[in-house]
């Protein structure tokens, strides 16, 4: 994929063109780890799905929900690529890798068409 801006930014007012510039500034942040190393996708079900970019210790891990959710509870992540013996940091809580990658990750709801950036850096 490509981060283009497919529209005249001009036309933008001024809340618009803030939350433009913070997400191209997001952008920037990641886009050696969205462009290089390596690519995981999978799918967790009830329309959840996920990619994982970078290296096993230190990814960038973007969570799509495309269909409302249909089950009580979201489905939790299984992340293969992890070291079993490794603790990862992920959103202020630390896992065991063992864990994240039997049982999974659990994430918050999300709406249909709602993503999540979550980053998973090995401690």
């Amino acid at each position: 994929g490509h981060f283009g801006v497919e529209l005249d930014v001009r036309t933008l007012g001024e809340s618009d063109r803030a939350q433009l510039q913070h997400w191209i500034s997001l952008y920037k942040t990641h886009r050696d780890r969205l462009h290089s190393g390596k690519v995981w996708r999978g799918e967790a079900g009830d329309g959840l799905y996920w990619q994982a970019h970078g290296e096993a210790d230190n990814l960038l891990l973007l969570v799509y929900r495309i269909e409302p959710q249909s089950w009580r509870h979201a489905p939790l992540l299984k992340l293969p690529m992890l070291d079993a013996k490794q603790r990862y940091h992920i959103d202020g809580t630390d896992y065991d890798g063992a864990w994240l990658i039997s049982t999974g990750l659990p994430t918050k709801p999300l709406k249909a068409e709602q993503f999540l950036l979550i980053e998973v850096k090995a401690i």
